[in-house]
């Protein structure tokens, strides 16, 4: 991708190891800006904030 590209990852908490090597992939690109968004959901199926 394009330099200064935003890049957002959306992943469950159990496929966190798969989105943490995406990040380390573009920490040697410079001018990239990445947003991780880690949710995971509990029993009733609503959105839990990782603790």
């Amino acid at each position: 991708h394009k330099a200064g590209k935003i890049r957002i990852a959306i992943c469950h908490l159990d496929r966190k190891s798969k989105v943490s090597d995406i990040f380390k992939e573009t920490q040697e690109e410079r001018n990239v800006v990445i947003f991780e968004i880690a949710f995971t959901y509990n029993k009733e199926g609503y959105v839990k904030t990782p603790d």
